[in-house]
């Protein structure tokens, strides 16, 4: 029983190691302009990831209704605005009846660029 305790930390450690990295993290300041590389559909929100002038990655939140057109906005360059707003704080993990919210930038408009 001893070995027990050492198998549950070697399992965890393999399971950690094996999820996919994500090489974005959520900016607090928003980007205004980028290439977009993916969107999927989230319970705050339209998680838009973009690439910066300096090819960083960053991931925005944006309105639900923008993961609907994705295939209009992915690669292409865009111009973004942004709205203050309140969205389901990221303490909720999801329950939308935990009644916490989170003020965001909040993507509004979506500009591709010519």
């Amino acid at each position: 029983m001893k070995l027990f305790p050492h198998l549950l930390l070697t399992l965890f450690i393999v399971f950690f190691i094996s999820l996919p990295t994500i090489p974005t993290v959520f900016s607090a300041t928003p980007i205004t302009t980028g290439l977009i590389t993916s969107m999927e559909t989230g319970d705050r929100g339209c998680y838009v990831y973009i690439k910066d002038q300096q090819g960083k990655e960053h991931s925005q939140i944006g309105d639900f209704q923008f993961c609907d057109e994705k295939s209009k906005y992915i690669n292409k360059n865009v111009i973004l605005k942004y709205r203050t707003e309140n969205v389901l704080s990221a303490s909720c993990e999801g329950n939308m009846d935990c009644g916490k919210s989170d003020q965001v930038y909040l993507i509004t408009q979506i500009q591709i660029q010519k």
